[in-house]
């Protein structure tokens, strides 16, 4: 009977294989590209049409309501009629919007693929942007965002958002409650005429489905208007002094911490290595800000570092939510962890256990042709091909102590970094 309780970790394998999925890229007649992955055995699709419509684009407010009203009705299906026809055929249609790009999403089995193709077409391009609808989407919008002030993270990081790029900046913009109360439904019709075109957007197809069904998405996706997506911004930062800002909730229960800096994104050579020291810093349960912060003097449930990618920058940010009375110790701990990494050599167990971990993370990257597709969207939004796994596999299996300390020297400075505390004084 196999041992189901380790006490050590398995070795590393240097013979971890990826099986790639083939990608085939075929344009549709508006010029837009439509990226084609055959995996799974079910006969399931999945969808993204991925537009070049994020939240830095304008008000922070109007990219994300276009998008989600654009899968709450459409001009023959009313919210109602399209949320029947969707769960009745057992589908899902949702939307996703980020700082950068929008994407609309649906996942349908093949055999009620006919029943969803028309919906799917409306929902991209005769969106009924109804005024009952938006009414109602604002108002719980509007509660939501009050709602969520009410916690020390969602404060923290609207905070350090602003501190870190300048509370004008495309990605230092943050809406406030009374921009709700603004919000404006021709608007919102405007920016979905702009920007929902050809210009930028790309999708991916997923699954298992007849070439039937695959010519009647490229009907969809090639009608799409052509256009450009112009992006006159500015994306220079304007970070906010003082270094670190303190911000007071009265009623706090706990403190919220922010820590970071500027980096390099997914595209840089030097990515791989900082993402293996990012690991061993604050990215994964067993890492050194848990086991100091957490494990060792009980101050956190939670604390973590993370390297945040966007399209015109990148950041390390360190994030937990700690007890109001050792705001100051942890900020010296994450200081101490990562001048400790700068300098001490990391011991051989913890090197394998960290190359196991991050094995374990990329394989989960394909487990399934939904998982490959969202991870194929990461990559075509940096320009990147699955060549980006071989990278990372080879930094993994042949990261050294001395590159480690060197990576952490050149991209984690606590001194020059921005701190955000949110806390009850």
């Amino acid at each position: 009977m196999p041992n189901r309780y380790r006490a050590v970790a398995p070795r590393v394998s240097k013979n971890y294989t990826i099986q790639y999925p083939e990608v085939t890229i075929i344009k549709a007649k508006n010029g837009i590209p439509v990226h084609v992955i055959k995996a799974g055995t079910k006969n399931v699709m999945k969808l993204d049409v991925v537009f070049k419509a994020g939240t830095r684009i304008t008000d922070p407010l109007i990219p994300k309501a276009t998008a989600d009203l654009m899968v709450e009705a459409t001009q023959t299906y009313n919210s109602e009629k399209l949320s029947n026809i969707i769960d009745t055929n057992g589908a899902f249609l949702f939307s996703e919007a980020d700082r950068d790009r929008v994407s609309i999403s649906m996942v349908v089995i093949e055999k009620f693929f006919d029943n969803l193709i028309h919906p799917l077409y409306e929902t991209i391009h005769k969106p009924k942007f109804d005024t009952v609808d938006f009414n109602r989407y604002r108002i719980k919008r509007r509660q939501q965002h009050i709602h969520a002030l009410e916690s020390t993270s969602t404060i923290a990081s609207r905070a350090f958002g602003s501190q870190l790029y300048g509370k004008e900046h495309p990605y230092g913009r943050m809406a406030n409650v009374h921009d709700y109360d603004n919000l404006d439904l021709d608007k919102i019709r405007d920016f979905h005429k702009k920007h929902y075109v050809s210009g930028g957007t790309y999708a991916v197809v997923a699954g298992q489905f007849p070439d039937s069904n695959f010519d009647k998405v490229m009907e969809v996706i090639g009608s799409i208007p052509n256009g450009s997506n112009t992006d006159k911004n500015d994306y220079t930062p304007q970070p906010e002094e003082p270094k670190l800002n303190r911000i007071t909730k009265k009623d706090a229960k706990q403190a919220t911490i922010r820590v970071g800096d500027f980096c390099i994104n997914k595209a840089h050579p030097d990515y791989a290595t900082l993402r293996i020291a990012n690991t061993i810093l604050g990215g994964y349960f067993g890492s050194r800000l848990m086991q100091v912060i957490r494990e060792q003097k009980g101050y956190t449930y939670g604390i973590g570092s993370n390297l945040i990618s966007l399209e015109h920058g990148a950041y390390w940010s360190v994030s937990g939510d700690v007890l109001l009375d050792k705001v100051d110790e942890v900020l010296a701990d994450i200081r101490n962890e990562i001048d400790l990494l700068k300098i001490k050599p990391i011991a051989q167990s913890e090197l394998e256990m960290i190359q196991n971990y991050m094995m374990g993370e990329i394989l989960q990257n394909f487990d399934g042709p939904f998982a490959i597709a969202d991870t194929y969207k990461v990559l075509t939004d940096y320009g990147l091909d699955f060549t980006y796994f071989e990278n990372l596999k080879e930094a993994i299996q042949t990261i050294t102590s001395n590159k480690l300390c060197s990576t952490v020297q050149q991209y984690f400075n606590y001194d020059s970094a921005l701190k955000t505390v949110v806390s009850c004084e």
